[in-house]
């Protein structure tokens, strides 16, 4: 056992692991507590002060007893400076307790139910997010599938949706492998063929020429300059510069794989593609776009795509994270 393990009062067990049957019982009991809590809040008249102020005390003398038998079986065995930190994080998080009880039941008063349940279910992302910070490994994916929740429009299918975050993580401009080979594995998981993924991939190589967008007509000018003709413009200047290459090169992208993406598919892929933050194309996602809407794809699947491309941004915090782990965990320990 690591030195950090043995003076962390949290367990050192898997956060992620696959709970028992007793503890889905007891998450269907929380799920059931929190999913009517928000009706009964809307429709009722007390001041949210008053409501937070008697949950909290109700709380706090049902789980008296459980909490008492578990102070008292640990007293003896942590040290006297282990033990007021326990005691400190404690009365820290009633705190804490106490406003999110505030504004939870504020947001019942201040907008529908299902926006404020769905605000207060960010919770666990908060307690991976602490977790981490105090040293505990969180997995990729349990990251990953934070992420994926906060996208669920319902309009594109699981393995649609990874077959996205594939292709966006294999763009050679920010290439992230680890993520790219977890969403391959996960969109087969949800029922995607070797040939979609392998199409997929392939029009993640969509954004590799574009610095050949920028540089064949600036090579062009050039040369009509030194050569005093003409300065080639648009689609020709490639074709006439290099057109054994650009031919390869488009018949790659076009190319399809038996078996492989349906039409739609394809062009959701590609919409990712060119509009994430990373390569982001005006051009080319405006085309795209309206390529979308021609083929009869709706506007909430269009948007779903485009935000799904986007969270390509929570890689730097899932890599920052871990970098910064041990020291995360050090300054906590103080």
């Amino acid at each position: 056992m690591s030195d950090q393990q043995a003076t962390n009062p949290i367990s050192p067990r898997s956060h992620t692991a696959r709970p028992s049957f007793t503890n889905f019982l007891r998450l269907a009991v929380g799920v059931l507590g929190v999913g009517t809590s928000g009706p009964l809040l809307a429709s009722g008249s007390m001041p949210v002060a008053m409501v937070a102020l008697w949950r909290n005390l109700i709380g706090a003398l049902v789980t008296l007893p459980f909490a008492w038998r578990s102070f008292a079986r640990v007293r003896t065995t942590l040290a006297p400076a282990l033990l007021y930190r326990a005691l400190r994080s404690s009365a820290f998080s009633g705190v804490l307790l106490g406003l999110h009880f505030l504004g939870y039941f504020s947001a019942m008063r201040l907008t529908s139910v299902a926006a404020g349940t769905a605000l207060a279910a960010t919770q666990p992302i908060f307690a991976a997010l602490w977790a981490r910070i105090t040293g505990h490994h969180i997995p990729l994916r349990s990251w990953l599938g934070m992420v994926a929740a906060s996208t669920q429009r319902g309009k594109l299918p699981e393995k649609l949706k990874h077959l996205i975050w594939t292709a966006v993580d294999a763009v050679v401009t920010h290439l992230y492998a680890p993520g790219a080979i977890l969403h391959a594995q996960e969109a087969m998981d949800n029922g995607a063929s070797v040939a979609e993924v392998m199409d997929t991939f392939r029009l993640a190589c969509i954004p590799a020429t574009r610095g050949l967008d920028v540089a064949y007509p600036l090579l062009a000018a050039a040369l009509a300059k030194k050569q005093g003709g003409q300065v080639q413009g648009g689609a020709d200047v490639a074709m006439n510069l290099s057109p054994e290459f650009t031919k390869a090169y488009d018949t790659f992208i076009a190319g399809k794989t038996p078996g492989g993406l349906d039409e739609r598919s394809r062009c959701l892929i590609t919409l990712a593609v060119v509009s994430n933050p990373a390569t982001l194309d005006r051009a080319a996602t405006e085309h795209t776009i309206q390529q979308a809407l021609d083929m009869g794809i709706d506007a909430e699947e269009i948007l779903e795509a485009m935000e799904v491309a986007s969270l390509i941004a929570t890689h730097a915090f899932s890599i920052s994270m871990d970098g910064l782990a041990d020291t995360f965990a050090a300054r906590a320990g103080k």
